[in-house]
Protein backbone atom coordinates (compact mmCIF):
# COMPACT_ATOMS: atom_id res chain seq x y z
CA UNK A 1 0.00 0.00 0.00
CA UNK A 2 1.07 3.61 -0.48
CA UNK A 3 2.59 5.70 2.28
CA UNK A 4 0.16 8.28 3.63
CA UNK A 5 3.11 10.38 4.79
CA UNK A 6 3.70 11.62 1.24
CA UNK A 7 3.99 15.40 0.92
CA UNK A 8 0.61 17.06 1.33
CA UNK A 9 -0.65 19.01 -1.71
CA UNK A 10 -1.62 22.58 -0.90
CA UNK A 11 -5.19 22.37 -2.11
CA UNK A 12 -8.55 20.89 -1.23
CA UNK A 13 -10.15 18.42 -3.57
CA UNK A 14 -12.58 19.94 -6.07
CA UNK A 15 -16.02 18.28 -6.13
CA UNK A 16 -16.48 19.10 -9.83
CA UNK A 17 -13.05 17.81 -10.83
CA UNK A 18 -12.46 14.87 -8.49
CA UNK A 19 -14.24 11.60 -7.86
CA UNK A 20 -14.87 10.08 -4.45
CA UNK A 21 -14.51 6.77 -2.65
CA UNK A 22 -16.64 5.51 0.26
CA UNK A 23 -16.46 2.43 2.47
CA UNK A 24 -18.94 0.37 4.50
CA UNK A 25 -17.60 -1.56 7.49
CA UNK A 26 -19.46 -4.88 7.31
CA UNK A 27 -18.48 -5.77 10.87
CA UNK A 28 -21.50 -3.71 11.93
CA UNK A 29 -25.03 -4.88 11.21
CA UNK A 30 -26.49 -3.06 8.18
CA UNK A 31 -29.87 -1.34 8.25
CA UNK A 32 -32.33 -3.38 6.13
CA UNK A 33 -33.81 -1.53 3.17
CA UNK A 34 -37.35 -0.17 3.50
CA UNK A 35 -39.04 0.89 0.29
CA UNK A 36 -42.85 0.75 0.14
CA UNK A 37 -44.10 -0.41 -3.26
CA UNK A 38 -40.74 -1.80 -4.36
CA UNK A 39 -38.59 -4.84 -3.62
CA UNK A 40 -34.78 -4.67 -3.39
CA UNK A 41 -33.13 -8.10 -3.70
CA UNK A 42 -30.18 -10.05 -5.03
CA UNK A 43 -30.74 -11.00 -8.67
CA UNK A 44 -30.51 -14.56 -9.97
CA UNK A 45 -29.63 -16.10 -13.33
CA UNK A 46 -33.31 -16.17 -14.33
CA UNK A 47 -33.32 -12.34 -14.15
CA UNK A 48 -30.68 -12.03 -16.88
CA UNK A 49 -32.97 -10.96 -19.72
CA UNK A 50 -34.91 -8.47 -17.61
CA UNK A 51 -31.69 -7.08 -16.15
CA UNK A 52 -30.17 -6.69 -19.62
CA UNK A 53 -33.27 -4.73 -20.71
CA UNK A 54 -33.11 -2.53 -17.59
CA UNK A 55 -29.44 -1.76 -18.15
CA UNK A 56 -29.99 -0.91 -21.81
CA UNK A 57 -32.79 1.45 -20.73
CA UNK A 58 -30.32 3.38 -18.60
CA UNK A 59 -27.13 3.37 -20.69
CA UNK A 60 -25.11 1.89 -23.52
CA UNK A 61 -24.09 -1.74 -22.94
CA UNK A 62 -23.01 -4.72 -25.05
CA UNK A 63 -25.89 -7.16 -25.71
CA UNK A 64 -24.23 -9.84 -23.57
CA UNK A 65 -23.09 -7.68 -20.64
CA UNK A 66 -25.19 -9.52 -18.04
CA UNK A 67 -24.25 -13.05 -19.08
CA UNK A 68 -20.60 -12.00 -19.39
CA UNK A 69 -20.51 -10.50 -15.90
CA UNK A 70 -22.31 -13.50 -14.38
CA UNK A 71 -19.71 -15.77 -15.97
CA UNK A 72 -16.99 -13.65 -14.33
CA UNK A 73 -18.57 -14.13 -10.91
CA UNK A 74 -19.98 -10.61 -10.62
CA UNK A 75 -23.09 -10.30 -8.43
CA UNK A 76 -26.15 -8.31 -9.57
CA UNK A 77 -28.76 -6.69 -7.34
CA UNK A 78 -32.04 -5.10 -8.35
CA UNK A 79 -35.01 -3.09 -7.14
CA UNK A 80 -38.31 -4.32 -8.60
CA UNK A 81 -41.30 -2.00 -9.04
CA UNK A 82 -44.39 -2.17 -11.26
CA UNK A 83 -43.25 -5.48 -12.69
CA UNK A 84 -39.93 -4.01 -13.87
CA UNK A 85 -36.35 -3.87 -12.70
CA UNK A 86 -36.35 -0.20 -11.79
CA UNK A 87 -32.78 -0.02 -10.44
CA UNK A 88 -29.72 -2.24 -10.49
CA UNK A 89 -26.16 -2.49 -9.24
CA UNK A 90 -23.23 -4.89 -9.33
CA UNK A 91 -20.70 -6.16 -6.80
CA UNK A 92 -17.28 -7.64 -7.54
CA UNK A 93 -15.18 -9.68 -5.12
CA UNK A 94 -12.08 -9.52 -7.31
CA UNK A 95 -10.32 -6.62 -9.10
CA UNK A 96 -12.75 -4.73 -11.31
CA UNK A 97 -11.76 -2.39 -14.19
CA UNK A 98 -12.52 1.29 -13.53
CA UNK A 99 -14.18 2.60 -16.68
CA UNK A 100 -11.73 2.77 -19.56
CA UNK A 101 -8.76 3.96 -17.51
CA UNK A 102 -6.84 0.74 -17.98
CA UNK A 103 -6.62 -0.01 -14.25
CA UNK A 104 -8.71 -2.11 -11.88
CA UNK A 105 -9.85 -1.41 -8.32
CA UNK A 106 -7.88 -3.83 -6.16
CA UNK A 107 -9.46 -5.78 -3.31
CA UNK A 108 -8.22 -7.78 -0.38
CA UNK A 109 -9.94 -11.07 0.59
CA UNK A 110 -13.29 -10.38 2.23
CA UNK A 111 -13.89 -7.11 0.38
CA UNK A 112 -16.35 -6.10 -2.34
CA UNK A 113 -16.39 -3.28 -4.90
CA UNK A 114 -19.88 -1.97 -5.71
CA UNK A 115 -20.14 -0.47 -9.17
CA UNK A 116 -22.36 0.35 -12.16
CA UNK A 117 -25.50 1.26 -10.21
CA UNK A 118 -28.32 3.03 -12.02
CA UNK A 119 -32.05 3.74 -11.85
CA UNK A 120 -34.44 3.98 -14.78
CA UNK A 121 -35.11 7.67 -15.49
CA UNK A 122 -38.82 7.38 -14.63
CA UNK A 123 -38.01 6.02 -11.16
CA UNK A 124 -35.34 8.47 -10.07
CA UNK A 125 -35.84 10.61 -7.00
CA UNK A 126 -37.72 7.90 -5.05
CA UNK A 127 -34.89 6.61 -2.86
CA UNK A 128 -34.32 3.46 -4.93
CA UNK A 129 -30.55 3.95 -5.05
CA UNK A 130 -30.19 4.12 -1.28
CA UNK A 131 -32.47 1.10 -0.83
CA UNK A 132 -30.46 -0.82 -3.43
CA UNK A 133 -27.19 -0.09 -1.62
CA UNK A 134 -28.68 -1.12 1.72
CA UNK A 135 -29.83 -4.38 0.15
CA UNK A 136 -26.35 -4.97 -1.25
CA UNK A 137 -24.48 -4.39 2.00
CA UNK A 138 -27.01 -6.51 3.92
CA UNK A 139 -26.42 -9.41 1.52
CA UNK A 140 -22.64 -8.97 1.65
CA UNK A 141 -22.82 -8.87 5.45
CA UNK A 142 -24.73 -12.17 5.48
CA UNK A 143 -21.88 -13.64 3.43
CA UNK A 144 -19.47 -12.54 6.20
CA UNK A 145 -17.51 -10.11 4.07
CA UNK A 146 -15.50 -7.45 5.91
CA UNK A 147 -15.83 -4.33 3.84
CA UNK A 148 -17.61 -2.84 0.83
CA UNK A 149 -16.20 -0.02 -1.31
CA UNK A 150 -17.98 2.29 -3.74
CA UNK A 151 -16.90 5.35 -5.74
CA UNK A 152 -18.44 8.16 -7.75
CA UNK A 153 -17.40 10.09 -10.82
CA UNK A 154 -16.58 13.81 -10.58
CA UNK A 155 -19.57 16.07 -9.99
CA UNK A 156 -21.98 13.29 -9.04
CA UNK A 157 -23.29 14.88 -5.84
CA UNK A 158 -26.67 13.11 -6.09
CA UNK A 159 -25.01 9.71 -5.99
CA UNK A 160 -22.81 10.79 -3.08
CA UNK A 161 -25.86 11.80 -1.02
CA UNK A 162 -27.50 8.43 -1.70
CA UNK A 163 -24.34 6.62 -0.65
CA UNK A 164 -24.14 8.55 2.63
CA UNK A 165 -27.83 7.83 3.36
CA UNK A 166 -27.10 4.12 2.87
CA UNK A 167 -24.58 4.27 5.73
CA UNK A 168 -21.26 4.48 3.88
CA UNK A 169 -18.37 6.57 5.18
CA UNK A 170 -16.47 8.87 2.86
CA UNK A 171 -12.76 8.01 2.76
CA UNK A 172 -11.31 10.28 0.10
CA UNK A 173 -11.65 12.43 -2.97
CA UNK A 174 -9.78 11.07 -5.98
CA UNK A 175 -8.02 13.07 -8.66
CA UNK A 176 -7.00 11.24 -11.83
CA UNK A 177 -4.91 12.92 -14.52
CA UNK A 178 -2.93 11.61 -17.48
CA UNK A 179 0.51 13.01 -18.23
CA UNK A 180 1.99 13.81 -21.67
CA UNK A 181 3.54 10.34 -21.71
CA UNK A 182 0.10 8.75 -21.24
CA UNK A 183 0.79 7.58 -17.69
CA UNK A 184 -1.90 8.04 -15.04
CA UNK A 185 -1.33 10.02 -11.88
CA UNK A 186 -3.89 9.17 -9.19
CA UNK A 187 -4.06 11.26 -6.02
CA UNK A 188 -6.26 10.09 -3.13
CA UNK A 189 -7.13 13.00 -0.83
CA UNK A 190 -8.23 11.65 2.55
CA UNK A 191 -11.06 13.48 4.30
CA UNK A 192 -10.30 14.81 7.79
CA UNK A 193 -10.69 12.16 10.48
CA UNK A 194 -10.25 9.11 8.23
CA UNK A 195 -7.81 6.55 9.59
CA UNK A 196 -4.37 6.21 8.06
CA UNK A 197 -5.01 2.53 7.31
CA UNK A 198 -8.20 3.19 5.34
CA UNK A 199 -6.60 5.99 3.34
CA UNK A 200 -3.56 3.88 2.51
CA UNK A 201 -5.80 1.00 1.50
CA UNK A 202 -7.90 3.23 -0.77
CA UNK A 203 -4.72 4.54 -2.40
CA UNK A 204 -3.48 0.99 -2.95
CA UNK A 205 -6.83 -0.05 -4.46
CA UNK A 206 -6.71 2.89 -6.90
CA UNK A 207 -2.98 2.47 -7.69
CA UNK A 208 -2.61 6.00 -6.36
CA UNK A 209 -0.78 8.20 -3.88
CA UNK A 210 -2.36 8.99 -0.50
CA UNK A 211 -2.52 12.51 0.94
CA UNK A 212 -4.05 12.75 4.43
CA UNK A 213 -6.60 15.31 5.61
CA UNK A 214 -6.88 17.20 2.33
CA UNK A 215 -10.24 16.09 0.96
CA UNK A 216 -13.71 17.49 1.49
CA UNK A 217 -15.56 15.95 4.46
CA UNK A 218 -18.83 14.13 3.73
CA UNK A 219 -21.81 16.45 3.84
CA UNK A 220 -19.86 19.58 2.93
Amino acid sequence: MNDASAPRPRRLADAERDGTVFVYDLERTPTPPSLPGARPRAAIAADAAALQEAMESSGLYPPDVVTSRLAQGRRPYVVEADGLIAAYGWAALSPEPIGDLGIAFLLEPGEAWIYDCATRPAYRGRGYYTALLRCMVADLWEQTLRRAWIGTAPGNAISQRGIVRAGFTKVADTGITRGPDGRLHIAVYGVPGISRDLLEHAAWSFHGHAYPDTGIPAGV
